[in-house]
């Protein structure tokens, strides 16, 4: 091998070396990005859950705590409509009334899906406030359309929702109430969704 073989080939092993060592920072990087996006997200959600424990607190009533938790949270998370439920034991069995509770954007476009909601109470397992009662876990609709069990799809429909979130408020283990936010587009779950 001569010299001017011996520099290319030199020259190709530090190419590489070079090349390996700038894909190992771009990822190291990338994983320190993630990490401190991931710890922003997590003290967003710590400062959320504080506001509204402070309300809660602070609260004359139930509903105006309940109020400043629908109202919080759809600001936090962009979540356009907010709706409130709460636990009802009347008959032996577990269910949730509707309340006038709201937070929501465009009240014409979404008058006949409020007043759909608030004459609707759940039982248990009945509807997404239902399966959120009967599991005290969140639950997700992606799609209404796709889901035959969401008894106020037609009304969600002409309000131009498509998609809903809700979770238990638990006083221990026990399900008092039940929040639901709603959306205009189609949502798939997030791994980060709930707080």
């Amino acid at each position: 091998m001569d010299k001017v073989q011996q520099l290319e080939a030199e020259t190709e092993k530090l190419r590489r070396r070079l090349q390996r060592e700038r894909e190992s920072r771009i990822a190291a990087e990338a994983i320190a990005e993630k990490g401190l996006r991931e710890l922003y997200e997590k003290q967003q959600q710590l400062k959320l859950l504080g506001a509204i424990a402070d309300a809660a607190n602070q609260a004359i009533s139930v509903a105006d705590a309940l109020q400043f938790a629908v109202r919080t949270v759809c600001q936090f998370t962009g979540w356009q409509v907010g709706h409130a439920y709460v636990a009802d034991g009347a008959e032996g069995e577990p269910g949730l009334l509707s309340t006038s509770i709201w937070h929501g954007v465009d009240g014409e476009r979404l008058h006949d899906f409020y007043q759909v909601t608030e004459a609707m109470d759940f039982r248990s397992g009945v509807g997404l406030p239902g399966k959120v009662l009967a599991s005290s876990a969140p639950a997700w609709v992606v799609d209404f359309t796709l889901d035959p069990d969401f008894p106020r799809a037609g009304a969600a429909e002409r309000a131009s929702l498509k998609a809903a979130l809700a979770f238990p408020v638990l006083l221990g283990t026990e399900v008092t109430a039940v929040l639901e936010f709603f959306a205009d587009r189609v949502l798939e779950p997030m791994k980060r969704c709930c707080i």
